[in-house]
């Protein structure tokens, strides 16, 4: 190991806002999968869940445990809950909500501590 002090690499405004822009495009798109899961899920009941987003999952090429966490995170934090805590990416919600119930307190502390 070196003693050499680690220093924060630099980078432009527009490579940060770039990034910014496509990880936001991935957090809608997640949500938007998650939404369409829910929607399929909820149709065609009684097939069970499991079935529903696996058939889904090879019809589109996703990994159906993916679809699982997106239909799991979609049902629960509806989109009025999105919208009410907006600076909030995909990643932060899933960390929310694997606090039980106290998930929309977590999410509320997530935002004044940002």
């Amino acid at each position: 190991m070196s003693n050499q002090p680690v220093t924060r690499v630099i980078f432009t405004d527009e490579q940060i806002e770039i990034g910014r822009y496509l990880r936001a495009q991935g957090d809608r798109a997640a949500f938007a999968l998650g939404d369409i899961c829910v929607e399929l899920v909820d149709l065609h009941k009684p097939t069970p869940k499991v079935k529903t987003l696996e058939d889904y999952a090879d019809e589109i090429g996703v990994e159906a445990t993916t679809l699982h966490v997106y239909e799991w995170l979609s049902r629960k934090v509806m989109p009025d809950l999105r919208e009410e805590f907006p600076v909030l990416s995909w990643s932060q919600w899933r960390a929310c909500a694997s606090a039980g119930d106290k998930f929309i307190e977590v999410a509320g502390w997530a935002v004044a501590s940002a």
